[in-house]
């Protein structure tokens, strides 16, 4: 399936007798002209309004029963099969080159080893400069204070911004009134820019954002608590999508991109790992010396997880722990058919070891098959778990696998940090198509306060 336009997408969803659950569209191709589009500019940013190059871009639909509109890359997404759900009659990866070596011997998996030497982290400034009206002037000052302002109307939500200087009882906000005046905050909010737009990167569709993206990554880098349980996942829900690498503790965002789309010149780690693998081993390639030292354990679903990219990361020293697809397991593997564990009892576990590559493949029957490729654990120490039986008409507790209560317990820091961002999210919307982006950099970096216990900004 070739890649569709936002707008070719939309009309296949009128035609489509099913309920859209996520909605992704890439940034549009970079524009040296102005973002503006017509219309009132506090009603921008909604799916009907979108602007025409918005439309123009590629998009993915991603409907409630798992089918998949719009191209997305290679077509191993997570949404379009659960691993216990797929096919062993799908075609095998192609990009799979290793050489395996199957047993059933409960041999020892290999251990990490020491974490090098700490690095001294990179202190970074920001300069911000306006050259599109040589009349206009900014300071850090003003400029704080209109980022302040972005972040109360995360919870003093109003129809619209023109509202905080309303003066009617029932709306007026004296924070904001008493902080810039309602024509000056549209000035600099008309004029805000991340990035010198006569030096922009036309074959990097976040030109306009990549400024504002490494500083905070590299703050993020500075501040993290080194935790050693990284998970990456993907936190936007409608809209533009992006990668996060979080701590699977905490949830602390480390280091995120945003996805641009499917690569038409792809780099020779997307071709080895495909879309999802290269993308993990370029976050990790450009997290700190300080963080990449650690012994890092990383947790991965199956749009990521092939055996290739496991055996890479624990080459380099990291430790992987993901769900995988069916299509994604050698016919070489002798582990237990999918068919013959659905027959088997709750509870029920098949294990294979590639002393190769030193990865073990466990497999668990609970209310569906579940396959979790790992070089951390395997089935031991088995635990208990407790689930419904419908034929005793009570809770029985069944064997639950290690390596499942590992990966359930690290796998949700990405989506904790989803949670501390929607709780707060900015409430005033621009007609720009970086702006939903913008404003998401501003309230991660609120939300990993929040991960850290702090309380939100007033």
């Amino acid at each position: 399936m070739g890649t569709q336009s936002a707008m070719e997408v939309f009309d296949a969803i009128e035609d489509e007798d099913a309920v859209v659950d996520k909605i992704f569209i890439a940034p549009p191709v970079v524009s040296f002209e102005s973002d503006e589009d017509t219309g009132e500019e506090d009603c921008g940013g909604m799916f009907n309004n979108l602007s025409g190059r918005q439309l123009s871009a590629p998009a993915v639909v991603v409907l409630t029963d798992g089918r998949v509109i719009g191209d997305d890359d290679d077509g191993d997404t997570e949404e379009e099969e659960e691993p216990q759900q797929a096919s062993t009659s799908k075609k095998r990866s192609q990009k799979d080159a290793l050489d395996y070596n199957w047993t059933n011997s409960k041999t020892r998996l290999t251990k990490f080893p020491d974490a090098r030497p700490l690095a001294v982290p990179t202190i970074l400034t920001i300069k911000y400069a306006a050259v599109t009206d040589s009349n206009f002037q900014l300071t850090i000052g003003e400029l704080k204070r209109v980022v302040g302002i972005l972040l109360l109307s995360d919870y003093h939500q109003l129809p619209s911004r023109r509202h905080y200087w309303n003066t009617d009882e029932d709306l007026h906000c004296a924070l904001v009134a008493g902080a810039m005046s309602r024509n000056r905050l549209e000035e600099i909010i008309r004029y805000i820019h991340c990035a010198d737009n006569t030096r922009q990167n036309s074959s990097n569709r976040m030109t306009k954002l990549r400024p504002m993206m490494d500083i905070l990554n590299a703050r993020f880098g500075e501040a993290y608590p080194m935790d050693c349980n990284l998970d990456l996942d993907e936190p936007v829900r409608f809209g533009y999508k992006a990668w996060c690498l979080n701590s699977g503790t905490n949830g602390f965002l480390l280091h995120f991109d945003i996805y641009q789309g499917a690569s038409v010149d792809a780099s020779e780690v997307e071709c080895k790992f495909g879309k999802g693998g290269g993308t993990l081993l370029r976050l990790l390639d450009n997290l700190p010396d300080a963080v990449r030292a650690l012994p890092l354990r990383i947790y991965i679903d199956n749009y990521f997880t092939g055996l290739p990219l496991v055996a890479e990361l624990r080459r380099r020293g990291y430790a992987c722990t993901g769900t995988i697809q069916e299509n994604r397991i050698p016919r070489s593997c002798p582990i237990t058919d999918q068919k013959a564990m659905k027959r088997k009892p709750r509870g029920a576990v098949s294990v294979v070891y590639d002393t190769a590559n030193k990865i073990a493949l466990t497999r668990w029957k609970d209310n569906a098959v579940v396959t979790i490729a790992s070089t951390l654990a395997a089935e031991h120490p088995l635990q208990k778990v407790s689930r419904w039986s419908r034929q005793e008409k009570k809770k029985v507790a069944v064997d639950q696998p290690f390596v499942v209560q590992l990966y359930n317990r690290s796998m949700g820091g990405t989506d904790r940090a989803d949670q501390s961002i929607e709780l707060y999210r900015i409430n005033m919307r621009r007609k720009k198509w970086w702006w939903p982006i913008f404003t998401w950099m501003l309230d991660a970096g609120h939300g990993r306060l929040q991960c850290m216990g702090a309380a939100p900004a007033g």
